[in-house]
Formats: structure tokens, C-alpha cells, sequence
């Protein structure tokens, strides 16, 4: 079995011990912030996975592997079948989009083929074959098997990470100031993970050049440790620096960022609308409920605050950058969110609370719920009831 000096035990050991606390902290920071969101919480699971591999090093460097072997079958399982497609979720859930093309999931799903076949196969290795078979990868050398799994497990995560960045692509090339508040909310989130997934790019063929030129022990024990947790850090670091990343998908409805430039460049396009006159009137008529109104239109609407509809409409665009009947849904979306939080005593049935908010169905509420959100009204409860 391979033996590593006294000195290599001692900084590794740190080294790792270290990573494994600090991926583990931030996890927890992540699952135990206020008004956590969804996104928080799959990144809180992509980001404590590697403490797991951290923690089998430790197991490895002190020789605890060789006499329980099949702890690398929790390793490989954890990260391989969870971690690449983790990753893909997490980048859709803070954009907001969806995962419905089935041949999204393809790089995912071989490399879970292939790691059920792999851990088979060595889960039915004799007791002494298992220990060679780890000291060969401890040594550098591992057997094919394992290379094969390695480069899977990578060429999933590379290709999740450049669709994530072809997806981000069109909005990295706007500016925020020239655009509307609303979308200046998405561009940022859009940003934010072209960056993130530059950086996973970046991280992975850093990881596959050093295992090629310098030692795995160096790499495996030392270079991926200390990697990981600074690129971890400064991930949420860069996103805890923008509100916009961390917050609840609600909160975009009313954001806004008025500047000069923009309130002069709306007057000159319409100088006959007051802006802020009926924005002011649509925000008290949103905290009076009219929106509940499922007969609501804009054509009332306009009956009911004297405004013409073609004035209303410019207004909503611009302003909140959607039309009436998003606007009007988005708005029923929030307060059917906060009969779904306080429905402890379970008075309102899921039709109840659609019916409640303005809507004509549950399966209009569930559509657009789940249009507005990313989530269903049942994945929503559950979310809140976790935390």
C-alpha cells in the first residue's frame, strides 16, 4: 500500500480538513438565509458535494480507505450521479428557465449509466483487489475503469457549462443602462452566470492540465482543495454582492431604478402621459386588491382611474416591462404566494387560494404560477416549509 511521508500527511490533512469546513459553512449559509429561494438551495448542494470527496482524501491520506475500500463507491456515487446535473439546474433556476428537452439530460444520463456499471463491478471485487485497486489511483496509475468515469464526470460538467454560457451569451452583450429596470434584473442574473460558468470552464481544464503534468497526489490531495474553495468563496461573494442574485423570484415585480437619463428620455417619447401619476394610481389600486378581480380588464381599468387603455399599456411597458395581463398576473402570482406561506391551518384548498387571487381555474393558477415563479404551488409550499 502506498505510504505518504509525515509531512505530506500533516499539510494535506490540514488542507483538506479546511475545505471540508468551509464548503460545509457556506452550504449552510446558503440553506439558512431569510427568504431563501430555490437556486440558493441547489447551489448550497453543488457547493457541499466536494466536501465529500475532501472528506474521503482525508480518509485515503490516513489509510482509514484501505480497510473500508467501499467508501469510494460514496464518493464516485455523490458526485457522479448528482453534481453535473445539479449544476445544469442550478444555472436554469437563476435565469428561469426550464429543463423540458429530453436530450438535456444525455450527458447526465451516461455518465450515471456508466457509473451503476462501474460501481458494480467493483463492489464485486474481492476485499484485496479493492485495496489495489485504490492504491493504484493513490499511486497515479488508476485502471481504465476509473479514467473513464473521471473523463464522464468532466465531459458532462464541460458541456453543461458551455450551454450555460451559450445561454447567457445575447444578454452579457447588453449594457444596463440602455435597457429597461425589469430586464436590467435579468441581464444581471445573466451575467452572473455567464461569469459562474466561465469559471467552472476555466476551473475544469485547469484541473485536467495539472493532472496531466504534476502529480495526482499533488492535485487530488493539495491543488483541488484549496481550488475549490476559493472559487466557491468568490462565487457567493460576487453573488451575495447583488441582491438580485439571492432574491426572492417575487421581488422583481416592483424593482426599479429611476435615473434621470431614463424619466427624460420617457418624457420626450411621451409628453402627453404622466408617468408617475399613474404608476403612483396602479400601485394603489394593486394594495386595494383589484387585481383579485377576475373579471379585471383593461378596458375597466381605465374606466376606473379615467385614463385612456393605450396610456395604461405604455405605462406597464415601461415601467414594469410587461403587458396588462402579465402585470395583472404577476401581481395575483404575489398574493396567492402569501396565502400559500400563511395557509398553516390548511383553510384554503390549492383552488381556493387560485380562486382567492383573482384566477378562473387551478390549472390557469398552476400554469402561470409555475410561468412566473419556475416552480409549481406545491413545490413552492415545499420549499417554505423547509426552511
Amino acid at each position: 500500500m502506498i505510504e505518504f511521508s509525515e509531512t505530506f500527511k500533516q499539510i494535506t490533512l490540514v488542507v483538506n480538513s479546511l475545505a471540508v469546513l468551509n464548503l460545509v459553512s457556506i452550504a449552510l449559509f446558503l440553506l439558512t438565509r431569510k427568504n431563501n429561494t430555490f437556486p440558493n438551495k441547489i447551489l448550497a448542494l453543488l457547493i457541499f458535494m466536494p466536501s465529500i470527496n475532501f472528506m474521503y482524501n482525508i480518509f485515503a491520506i490516513t489509510g482509514i480507505v484501505f480497510d473500508y475500500p467501499n467508501l469510494l463507491l460514496l464518493s464516485t456515487s455523490v458526485l457522479n450521479s448528482l453534481f453535473p446535473l445539479l449544476f445544469y439546474l442550478y444555472i436554469l433556476s437563476v435565469i428561469g428557465l426550464n429543463l423540458k428537452k429530453a436530450k438535456n439530460f444525455l450527458p447526465w444520463l451516461v455518465l450515471v449509466i456508466y457509473t451503476i456499471y462501474f460501481q458494480f463491478n467493483y463492489f464485486n471485487l474481492a476485499f484485496e483487489n479493492k485495496q489495489n485497486f485504490i492504491n493504484l489511483i493513490l499511486q497515479g496509475n488508476p485502471p481504465i475503469a476509473f479514467t473513464i468515469l473521471n473523463l464522464l464526470f468532466f465531459s458532462a460538467t464541460l458541456t453543461y457549462a458551455l450551454s450555460g454560457i451559450k445561454i447567457a451569451k445575447k444578454a452579457k452583450k447588453k449594457k444596463t443602462s440602455d435597457i429597461n429596470p425589469i430586464e436590467n434584473i435579468n441581464v444581471l442574473r445573466n451575467n452572473y452566470i455567464f461569469n459562474f460558468n466561465l469559471i467552472a470552464l476555466g476551473l475544469t481544464f485547469f484541473i485536467i492540465l495539472l493532472y496531466l503534468i504534476i502529480p495526482f497526489q499533488w492535485v487530488e490531495f493539495m491543488v483541488l482543495p484549496i481550488s475549490m474553495t476559493i472559487i466557491f468563496f468568490v462565487v457567493v461573494f460576487s453573488a451575495q454582492k447583488s441582491a438580485l442574485i439571492f432574491s426572492d423570484e417575487g421581488d422583481t415585480i416592483n424593482y426599479k431604478i429611476d435615473t434621470e437619463k431614463e424619466d427624460q428620455r420617457l418624457k420626450q417619447a411621451y409628453p402627453k402621459i404622466d408617468f408617475d401619476g399613474i404608476k403612483n394610481t396602479l400601485n394603489e389600486l394593486k394594495k386595494k386588491g383589484i387585481y383579485l378581480n377576475p373579471q379585471l380588464s383593461l378596458n375597466l381599468l381605465s374606466e376606473e382611474i379615467d385614463v385612456p387603455a393605450s396610456q395604461i399599456s405604455i405605462v406597464i411597458k415601461e415601467k414594469y416591462n410587461q403587458n396588462f395581463s402579465e402585470f395583472v398576473n404577476a401581481s395575483r402570482i404575489e398574493y396567492a404566494k402569501q396565502l400559500l406561506i400563511n395557509n398553516t391551518t390548511n383553510k384554503y384548498s390549492i383552488e381556493g387560494i387560485a380562486l382567492e387571487s383573482g384566477f378562473n381555474s387551478r390549472a390557469s393558477f398552476y400554469r402561470l404560477f409555475k410561468k412566473v415563479t419556475g416552480i409549481t404551488p406545491t413545490e413552492f409550499i415545499a420549499s417554505k416549509q423547509a426552511v
